[in-house]
């Protein structure tokens, strides 16, 4: 069963041991940033894409290379596991 202690909670069944919450709050901020982190890298495209076709040097961009700038993050994904 669990015992208090004055740092936490131990389980003798288990080796789980939790000194304090703050681990907790540590990964659930790893968690968050991983996803916005992500969530940013796919969603930038939709902002990005007009903004190159009007300030581009070289002139607006075709329906294909929109398509290719907007897959380039998921293709890096697929390569990167």
């Amino acid at each position: 069963m669990a015992e208090k202690t004055n740092v936490g909670v131990r389980y003798s069944s288990s080796k789980f041991y939790c000194k304090s919450s703050l681990h907790q709050y540590y990964s659930a901020f790893a968690a968050n940033l991983a996803i916005m982190s992500v969530g940013s890298a796919w969603a930038w495209t939709s902002v990005a894409i007009p903004d190159i076709n009007v300030n581009s040097k070289f002139g607006p961009l075709t329906s294909v290379q929109e398509s290719w700038i907007a897959s380039v993050v998921m293709v890096n994904q697929n390569n990167s596991n």
